[in-house]
Order: structure tokens, then C-alpha cells, then sequence
């Protein structure tokens, strides 16, 4: 019976389908696509629709995501409490993504690359004189919050690095450049190469940014490309979403790859980082 009524309704809709937004008569071709009259208010309000609907999507496959892990990693987030001094359920659950690609010597046709490109972004940097320092963009420092976000970023093992490339620029611009130039005015041009190259690892992670390695990024906050410190991926959002308004946070953070919780992480602002489980 309900079956026949969704059909009568859906029939209805095509032999009179009217705009979902202003309920302007639209033929049925307006009906499939693009769904709307046409109007600009209608368009706005559909992709506002649209844009709403990939949300909720992402918050529920979030959701998901948490309760596998919690299932999956059970033992380790019980000792994560016992580190952190809590009860289990008043811990944090938030997970990452998690990429385990093998670290392997810097290729030395990466290496190059790499610095063929910093010997032209520096040189256009100097070039461009003392007055364009006066608004260059700054690479934020240390701060309470990046502490999190470090220990995050460090159980996913740089997912987003890698996924991103860089593994002959890594996102340096004349921009970063001269933003490190405005904290570092005495240095000359050779002095930021070597800044820059120095920090190379001796081996990094396969495919992914040249300063990627096993440790993280060998590249200091303040000498990064400020997208590699402001960037947040959907789980930093919704990690930030879950600390928000907390003076304590005790929390578990997971890895998970290919929907199989990988790596577990406790975290608090007293205790820092605890790595417990990297199975």
C-alpha cells in the first residue's frame, strides 16, 4: 500500500511537477535536472540544499567511523584512560585518517628537483627587495591548539602530506619565502637554501612531500608553507568541533585506513602525546 502511494505521489510530481523551492510550475525536464526553476533565489536554495546534504553525509559517515573504531580498538583505548588518569567514557574519541606508505631514501631526482625549485622562489624572493616584507605572509607558531592538531596529524602519519604532493616543491612559494625573511632579515640568499635543504630528511616517506618522514615533517612550523599549517581536513574539523569550550581534554585519537582502525594515540595538554597501539 505505501509502495502505491510513493508511485502515485512520484507520478503526480511528473505529470505536475512544480519548482521544490517557489512551487513555480517546471516541466518535467526542470524537474530532473537541475531540480528547480531556475530562479536565482531557487538555484542559491538548491545548491545550499546540496551543500547541506554532503555535510550531514560526512558527519554521519564521521559518526561511523567512531563507532568502528571504538569496536576495533577497545584495548587500547581502555589503556589510553588508564594513561590519561580517566574513565573510558569520559574519554574523547576522534579518529584521522592513517596512510603507513614505506619511508625509503630521498630519491635524488626529488632532491634536485626540489632545489632547483627553492634556488628560484629565494631568488625571486630577494629580488623583490626589503619593501616587500612589509606584508608577507607569516607561518603561525606554536600555540596550545597546534599541539592537538600535532598529535593528530601524527597518529594519521601525514595522510594529507602525502595525498597533497610536494615531492618537488612541497607548497613553497616566493610567499613563504618572504614570510620567512621578514623573521629572519639578516640572512642572505645561500643562508635560506641551506635552511631549507639542511632540514631534508635522509629518507622520507615514497611519493609524498620531500620533508615527510618517519617522524613527521623535518621542517619547522615558522619555515612552512602557511597552507601546510592552516590546512584542516574534515576530521581536525570535526576533532575541533568536539574540543571546543573544554579546559581539559582527554582524548583517544585513532588512525584509521580503509575502514580498519590502524593506530591509537591518547592526548591531554598535561601528559602530550602517547602513542599506544600502532598495530
Amino acid at each position: 500500500m505505501q509502495q502505491d502511494e510513493e508511485f502515485g505521489d512520484f507520478k503526480k510530481a511528473l505529470t505536475s511537477p512544480v519548482c521544490p523551492y517557489c512551487t513555480a510550475a517546471i516541466s518535467t525536464h526542470q524537474l530532473l535536472q537541475p531540480g528547480h526553476c531556475g530562479a536565482e533565489p531557487c538555484f542559491l536554495a538548491h545548491i545550499s540544499r546540496g551543500v547541506q546534504a554532503q555535510k550531514d553525509q560526512r558527519e554521519q559517515d564521521y559518526i561511523e567511523r567512531q563507532n568502528s573504531a571504538k569496536e576495533g580498538k577497545a584495548s587500547a583505548i581502555a589503556t589510553a584512560a588508564f594513561h590519561l588518569n580517566c574513565d573510558t567514557d569520559d574519554l574523547l574519541i576522534a579518529v584521522v585518517p592513517f596512510q603507513n606508505n614505506p619511508v625509503e631514501p630521498l630519491p635524488p631526482a626529488h632532491r634536485e628537483a626540489f632545489r632547483q625549485h627553492l634556488e628560484k622562489i629565494v631568488e625571486e624572493a630577494f629580488a623583490l627587495g626589503s619593501s616587500a616584507l612589509e606584508n608577507a605572509e607569516i607561518s603561525p607558531n606554536s600555540s596550545a591548539e597546534h599541539s592537538i592538531i600535532d598529535a593528530a596529524c601524527s597518529t594519521c602519519q601525514g595522510f594529507c602530506c602525502a595525498r597533497g604532493g610536494g615531492e618537488n616543491h612541497a607548497f613553497l612559494t616566493v610567499k613563504t619565502i618572504l614570510g620567512y625573511l621578514s623573521q629572519n632579515q639578516e640572512l642572505l640568499q645561500e643562508d635560506v637554501i641551506a635552511h631549507y635543504t639542511d632540514a631534508l630528511p635522509q629518507a622520507s616517506v615514497r611519493a609524498a612531500c620531500v620533508f615527510q618522514s618517519d617522524q613527521g615533517c623535518t621542517l619547522e612550523r615558522t619555515s612552512r608553507a602557511p597552507l601546510c599549517n592552516t590546512f584542516y581536513c574534515h576530521d581536525l574539523h570535526a576533532m575541533h568541533d568536539l574540543t571546543q569550550g573544554r579546559s581539559d581534554v582527554r582524548m583517544a585519537i585513532i588512525g584509521v585506513q580503509d575502514d580498519t582502525p590502524a593506530k591509537v594515540s591518547a592526548f591531554s595538554e598535561i601528559a602530550g602525546q602517547i602513542c599506544i597501539d600502532s598495530t
